[in-house]
């Protein structure tokens, strides 16, 4: 099963985001990529879209 930290970073990656507020999203520490995909999916409203994601990808 993959963490959520991994989600979350396959999650900006297919919207193909590389980049947070100048860092590379590769680079955040796993303490806070789950924060940054939130903010991500808040500033977008991409809520139900992460929801579908996270489901499918949890039951991998």
């Amino acid at each position: 099963m993959k963490s959520l930290e991994d989600i979350s970073r396959e999650f900006l990656k297919n919207h193909k985001v590389y980049r947070w507020h100048l860092k590379k999203v590769s680079e955040i520490p796993d303490k806070d990529i789950v924060r940054v995909c939130h903010w991500y999916v808040e500033d977008n409203h991409l809520h139900d879209e992460w929801n579908d994601f996270r489901d499918k990808e949890e039951q991998q």
